[in-house]
């Protein structure tokens, strides 16, 4: 009997990690194809300049670490 609790649980897990991931789909392509054109409001560069603004660790420059 435990399987099939095993399996709604798994089942149940699937089924979140698949509305998560449907959900952000249609945020982002709302934003983008619809909020930004008529706001007239560029891209975001939020998310990859937040860390950067938020530790004190020295940046690393990419190209000269592959080098």
């Amino acid at each position: 009997m435990q399987s099939t609790s095993q399996s709604g649980l798994t089942a149940n897990i699937g089924r979140g990690i698949l509305a998560g991931v449907a959900g952000t789909v249609v945020m982002t392509a709302f934003q983008k194809f619809i909020e930004m054109p008529i706001t007239g409001r560029g891209d975001s560069y939020a998310p990859r300049t937040s860390p950067n603004a938020s530790c004190p660790c020295p940046r690393r420059h990419r190209r000269a670490a592959l080098s």
